[in-house]
């Protein structure tokens, strides 16, 4: 039986169908809806007409709307199912869409189709368990299905039960040995069993017959790594980078070789191009950090690559400073004192340096004008009017000048 999409065109008014593509068409059928009372088939079939007009408008929101209301009002209606489980699905909301799949596998045992499907949304949820046993049955049912049987070796993987992943994947890629994707699944089968040897072998399989897929040349990269060829592992990864500019993965993996062969500066320059590049992706950032985070490991010696890991060489004791050099050092914090003071103070003002003179000098040159004026050029003790100001007048200015902001 096939249900998958295939439902039938609703029964409204043909007039309102022609008008269906409007705003306010829809608006308006969504406003009848919503104040509707009755409860049958028919009206759950128009809450999805309805519904896919609003989704292929861009609603999305009311279409879930919609969807939701015909599929409480029907749930055994097969029509209207089918197209929920579709809507939830488009919709981003998987646990919907398996109640609706799993409603009609119940009424449709046959429908293979059916068990893919719940095993894809019951796999977004997180249900592995009830993922893996649907996944089967959709395999078993039609064993001649390369789809059906990668999906169900992918979560097989996924759930760890990697035995059976292998068993199932070579069984089937012993009747379709040119299909790359069950190669490249059985490789990573065999590298989650731990057998490096045995998932290299299978991606190089997959090579042979998908030579310019980025994505297996960037496996075999990282398996070559944890074999130890690093050589050929930079090359398998520059080789994906050169394939797929854009790949994350492949400018990361970049990276982690540079930085594994102690080559801290080329790891530092392309881990900051990879962050100009994709600055929201959160796995470059990680990466970057981690190489930031061995280079100022570094920072305090030499350091010599062995294998993965890297070992610091003995330090030669430094003799004490002597007079000459302590008096040198001393100077230069007196220079950096005097120079973040200055900075401090006067760095923001609008004439900079030179008003740390200029204002004094105005100060002093007006105030002394209005006071001798108002004392007739005499001073209280001596004759000079402005030297008996000026003595007095400096050092609070001196010691309470803010400069002029």
């Amino acid at each position: 039986m096939t249900i998958d999409h295939d439902f039938p065109r609703l029964s409204i008014d043909p007039d309102e169908a022609e008008r269906a593509p409007t705003g306010g068409s829809l608006d308006e059928r969504l406003r009848l809806l919503r104040t509707d009372g009755e409860r049958g088939h028919e009206t759950a079939r128009l809450n999805c007409r309805l519904s896919e007009a609003l989704y292929h408008a861009a609603r999305p929101d009311e279409a879930l709307e919609c969807g939701r209301r015909a599929f409480a009002i029907a749930p055994d209606d097969d029509t209207v199912a089918n197209f929920c489980a579709w809507l939830f699905s488009n919709c981003g909301c998987p646990a919907e869409a398996a109640t609706a799949y799993e409603r009609l596998v119940e009424r449709h045992p046959d429908w293979i189709e059916g068990y893919r499907h719940l095993s894809g949304a019951l796999a977004a949820i997180g249900d592995d368990d009830r993922a893996v046993a649907c996944a089967l049955t959709a395999s078993d049912l039609s064993p001649g299905n390369l789809g059906f049987a990668a999906h169900a070796g992918e979560l097989l993987l996924r759930a760890r039960r990697t035995d059976e992943a292998v068993a199932r994947l070579r069984e089937t890629a012993n009747s379709h040995p040119d299909d790359a994707t069950l190669w490249r699944l059985i490789s990573a089968a065999e590298a989650q069993r731990e057998r490096p040897e045995a998932a290299l072998a299978a991606i190089r399989r997959a090579l042979e017959l998908a030579p310019e897929n980025a994505e297996y040349h960037l496996h075999r990269g990282h398996l070559l790594y944890h074999l130890g060829e690093f050589v050929g592992a930079a090359e398998a990864v520059q080789r994906a980078a050169t394939l797929d500019p854009t790949s994350h993965a492949a400018q990361r993996s970049q990276i982690d070789l540079l930085a594994a062969a102690g080559r801290m500066t080329d790891a530092t320059a392309l881990g900051g191009e990879l962050l100009r590049t994709f600055p929201d992706d959160d796995s470059s950032a990680e990466t970057v950090l981690r190489v930031l985070n061995r280079r100022l490991d570094t920072i305090d010696g030499d350091y010599v690559v062995v294998g993965e890991r890297m070992r610091r060489l003995p330090q030669r004791r430094r003799p004490p400073p002597g007079f000459v050099e302590r008096l040198k050092t001393q100077g230069r914090v007196l220079h950096a004192l005097i120079v973040r003071e200055t900075r401090t103070r006067f760095g923001d003002a609008r004439l900079g340096y030179g008003w740390a003179l200029i204002e004094p000098i105005l100060h002093i040159a007006l105030l002394s004008a209005i006071f001798s004026l108002l004392m007739h050029g005499q001073p209280p003790i001596g004759n000079h009017f402005f030297l008996f100001y000026y003595t007095g007048l400096m050092r609070p200015s001196g010691a309470n000048r803010t400069g002029f902001r």
